[in-house]
C-alpha cells in the first residue's frame, strides 16, 4: 500500500471533527514553513548586504561586457543565425 491510499484510509476512518483539527494544524503547519522560509530568505539577504558592505574592492571599477567577451573569445559582432519560420 503507498503512502497517498495509508492517509485516504485514515482521512476515511476518522470522525469529522477531527478531521476539522487535523485541518486546522496542517494550514497552520503550512504557514509556519511559509514564514520559516521568508525568515531564512531574509536573514540571507541580509548577511549577503553585511558581506557586501565589508568588501574591499566593493567600489572598483567592473569589467565591461566588450571586455570580458575578449577575455572569453566571444565574438559580440559575429553573425546571428535567426529561423525566419
Amino acid at each position: 500500500m503507498n503512502t497517498r491510499q495509508v492517509y485516504y484510509d485514515a482521512v476515511d476512518s476518522c470522525p469529522e471533527e477531527k478531521l476539522a483539527l487535523l485541518l486546522g494544524f496542517f494550514r497552520d503547519l503550512k504557514k509556519l514553513w511559509e514564514d520559516t522560509e521568508e525568515e531564512l530568505d531574509m536573514a540571507y539577504c541580509v548577511a549577503l548586504a553585511e558581506r557586501h558592505d565589508k568588501c574591499d574592492d566593493k567600489y572598483e571599477r567592473g569589467i565591461s561586457i566588450q571586455e570580458l567577451a575578449a577575455k572569453l573569445g566571444v565574438d559580440l559582432e559575429g553573425e546571428r543565425d535567426y529561423d525566419d519560420d
